[in-house]
């Protein structure tokens, strides 16, 4: 439980850019900073950000509070915005406007899609691409997105983490346990319903004990009395 708890991929945010573990994004953060590029981390909502600068914004899984329908968001693509939303399970997005331009395939399999509206651009794509699980064995995915940032006239890259950190669950005290804490309170639980399992378990039919029973001193005398 405590090796569990000291994992450093369970500490940080999926996705992150602090976070170095094999679902974080540090390795292409890291890499764009040796390259020159102006990148860095802003935890702002898109619709007020400057049209100069790509906003890559990353989420595990596609139930987050991100949405690219939403009237803002499209509106700021529109006036010029440029966007790169990757997450998991990325082929169930849907974008209800923009023109798809070209897209990215790894191993037969589509991978990303850009997406031309109005005076902007978009890309929809896989998370895996920018994940340091996946640049340390492919890199074509993040090449690619290097290129068509290149071809989009911006000024600065920024990695837009405040979808992340918003959470549309209610919040409470289970949520807030690490899961760590939650892994020892189940074995808890599960070592406290098992000892009253045995404890409270019979083994085999019920077996009648006879014990003799001694009679008091003087029983038949006081009897004839």
């Amino acid at each position: 439980s405590l090796n569990f708890s000291g994992d450093k991929n369970n500490k940080n945010l999926p996705y992150s850019v602090l976070n170095k573990g094999s679902n974080g994004v540090s390795i292409m953060y890291e890499a764009m900073k040796e390259l020159d590029y102006p990148v860095k981390l802003v935890l702002e909502n898109i619709k007020d950000k400057s049209l100069d600068a790509v906003q890559i914004v990353i989420t595990p899984g596609n139930k987050t509070n991100f949405d690219i329908n939403d009237d803002e968001i499209r509106d700021w693509i529109g006036e010029g915005g440029t966007l790169i939303f990757l997450c998991d399970e990325w082929e169930w997005v849907e974008a209800d406007f923009g023109e798809k331009v070209d897209a990215f395939y790894s191993l037969n399999d589509k991978k990303a899609s850009e997406y031309h509206y109005e005076n902007g651009n978009f890309i929809l794509g896989d998370s895996d691409l920018l994940s340091n699980r996946a640049l340390t064995k492919d890199t074509e995915g993040a090449y690619w997105i290097l290129e068509k940032i290149g071809e989009w006239d911006v000024e600065a890259v920024e990695f837009n983490e405040f979808y992340q950190y918003l959470d549309p669950q209610q919040r409470s005290l289970w949520s807030d346990i690490p899961k760590g804490i939650k892994f020892i309170i189940y074995q808890i639980v599960f070592l406290i319903a098992a000892i009253i399992f045995y404890k409270g378990r019979r083994f085999g039919k019920p077996i009648p004990l006879y014990e003799e029973v001694e009679r008091t001193e003087n029983e038949y005398v006081y009897s004839v009395a």
